[in-house]
Order: C-alpha cells, then sequence, then structure tokens
C-alpha cells in the first residue's frame, strides 16, 4: 500500500531535520511535490542595522510550506544554548530536501550572533555644571532628587519603581550618599551621582530604579537593566542621608 503523500512529505521533513543537523547522510525519498522553506529565528532577537542578534532562549526554525498542499510546517532546528550558538558559529549552514528525480527543495542560510550578556553600568561623582539641560534653573536639584537628563524630580522612597526606555539610558541622582559593592560615595551639595547604561550586543532596552527596604531595614536602590533581546541584570546599592564630604570616586559594575 502507498503512503498518503501527506505522510510522505513528514518523512522528507524528518530526513532534512536530519541532514541539517548532519546526524544522516543525503538519500532520496519518494517523488512528493517540493515544499519552499526559510529558515528563521523564533524567540527573542532583533535587527539592529545589518546585524541580527538573537537572545539565549531563541531557536533556530525552518518554515515549510508544500506548494501543493498549502501547509505549513514548522521545523526546530536548534533546542538549547549550545545549539543555538553552533549554528551562530556556522553562518553556511543550510536546511535542504532531496527527492527522487534529483531536484532539491532548500532554504538560504541565516547569518546572526548570539547575544547572552546583560547591559553594563558605569557610575561616576560630577559637578552639576555637568547636567545636560542648560537652561537656567534645570540643573538645581532640590533635596533627594533623581533625572534622566531633562529635568530633576524627587526620588520617592516608598517602593514605587521608575522605568526609562531608552538606548542610551542614563540616571542622574543627587542628595544621598551610596554604599557601592561596599564603597562609600558621597557627593557633595555641588555635585550629583551619573550612572550610565551600555550594552554591546542588541543594545539596551530599558532600566527600571526603586527605593525600597533592603535587608535589615536599610534603604536601598534597586536598579534592574534588561537589553533588547531579554538579557536582565539587577544591582543593589545602599543609599542614606547626604553629607557634605567631597568625592571624585568613579567606577564601573
Amino acid at each position: 500500500m502507498k503512503k498518503p503523500a501527506q505522510q510522505i512529505g513528514a518523512v522528507a521533513l524528518a530526513l532534512g531535520c536530519a541532514l541539517t543537523a548532519g546526524l544522516a547522510k543525503a538519500a532520496e525519498t519518494p517523488c512528493i511535490h517540493p515544499p519552499s522553506g526559510e529558515m528563521d529565528l523564533e524567540g527573542p532577537h532583533i535587527r539592529v542595522g545589518s546585524a541580527v542578534w538573537a537572545g539565549p532562549a531563541a531557536r533556530v526554525i525552518v518554515k515549510w510550506v508544500d506548494e501543493k498542499t498549502g501547509g505549513p510546517i514548522t521545523q526546530v532546528l536548534s533546542q538549547t544554548r549550545e545549539e543555538l550558538a553552533a549554528f551562530a558559529a556556522r553562518p553556511g549552514t543550510v536546511a535542504e530536501l532531496k527527492f527522487c528525480d534529483g531536484a532539491g527543495a532548500g532554504v538560504r542560510p541565516l547569518t546572526f550572533a548570539v547575544d547572552a550578556t546583560p547591559p553594563e553600568l558605569a557610575w561616576e561623582v560630577v559637578d552639576l555644571d555637568e547636567f545636560p539641560n542648560r537652561r537656567r534653573g534645570a540643573r538645581n536639584p532640590d533635596g533627594l532628587s533623581w533625572s534622566g537628563g531633562a529635568r530633576w524630580l524627587p526620588l520617592k522612597t516608598d517602593g514605587t519603581p521608575v522605568r526609562i526606555g531608552s538606548d542610551t539610558p542614563q540616571l542622574l541622582l543627587h542628595g544621598a550618599r551610596f554604599d557601592i559593592q561596599g564603597t562609600s560615595v558621597r557627593p557633595n551639595g555641588d555635585q550629583m551621582l551619573r550612572v550610565r547604561f551600555k550594552d554591546n550586543g542588541a543594545g539596551v532596552a530599558h532600566l527600571t530604579f526603586r527605593v525600597g527596604e533592603g535587608q535589615g531595614g536599610k534603604t536601598v536602590l534597586h536598579i534592574e537593566m534588561e537589553d533588547l533581546v531579554g538579557n536582565a541584570r539587577k544591582i543593589e546599592w545602599g543609599l542614606s542621608k547626604a553629607s557634605d564630604a567631597p568625592s571624585s570616586t568613579s567606577n564601573k559594575n
């Protein structure tokens, strides 16, 4: 008894998967109408200019469409981070099906890079004269304040989160002293703490910060940063009443 065309197509696609992964040698299958396919990424990924970045949770897939039946079939080629990285390292990898008449159905290779690293931050104490907004009075904060560069706003200490959506965000803080990984940072009244964020892969998506209670009832500044393919990082800095002691400390996290 002959197999239905649908079953034959499934066998051919299974062979195509094995061929792509290098798990089987080329083999001919019964003649069926060759499908067309497109290799793509499923899950967190983004195109930035001419580069395509995939997050660690992305998968390489092929979307096959049988021109005769119109039935779409999605073929998953990578299941783990290691397999995803292997495809990124071999941009010439091609998925292809072979048929009994020698004809083939293939897809173009997919070129991309894997970004599995969260954004980084760097901080430094600078004079208020370096506040980005040059309008009169804009660079004069009143007490405990924060800014993204446009104007100063009160820094709430009730745990309310603030989100800054930007690919080049910065966080400016005034009126407090900070405990940053064991380093006491004390901007004086004419200074501010400038925190900058960058990502060397897909780019920064946003940052979120809030002031709340940490371990032992201490006041803590929580900062969370995330890039465009889902890599995130959280940090906590101690925060307390401002001191007039000068500081010119800078560092990176």
